[in-house]
């Protein structure tokens, strides 16, 4: 349920097509890094042990980051090199939206006008 409720970035990273040639897909792994690496804060699930999650996880923390780390199920041991992180579990989807808010509450921003 929270993943349709996040915004998908638009990339418009793409190379104009040659003639003759077969179109080139963008290369999005830079951007999702630096997306990472620029946050203000990065949630993530890791519930499902994904290789990608991980390295974003790696690209958030190495840029200095605030990371928090969530996961469906009973509490347990996250990967190695998460070790050192707080793992928020949760058991149903409106566990995970309360968990999520609370964590990113601080990090709001407001509108000056």
């Amino acid at each position: 349920m929270l993943r349709e409720l996040v915004c998908h970035t638009s990339y418009s990273r793409e190379k104009p097509d040659t003639p003759g040639r077969k179109p080139r897909a963008p290369d999005r792994s830079r951007d999702i890094l630096s997306a990472a690496a620029g946050a203000s804060m990065v949630l993530a699930d890791i519930t499902g042990d994904s290789a990608n999650v991980h390295i974003e996880i790696g690209a958030a923390l190495a840029a200095g980051v605030p990371v928090a780390l969530l996961r469906k199920g009973p509490p347990g041991r996250p990967a190695f090199m998460l070790r050192d992180q707080q793992v928020y579990d949760y058991a149903t989807d409106a566990e995970l939206i309360g968990r999520a808010v609370r964590l990113t509450y601080p990090y709001r921003r407001f509108l000056q006008t």
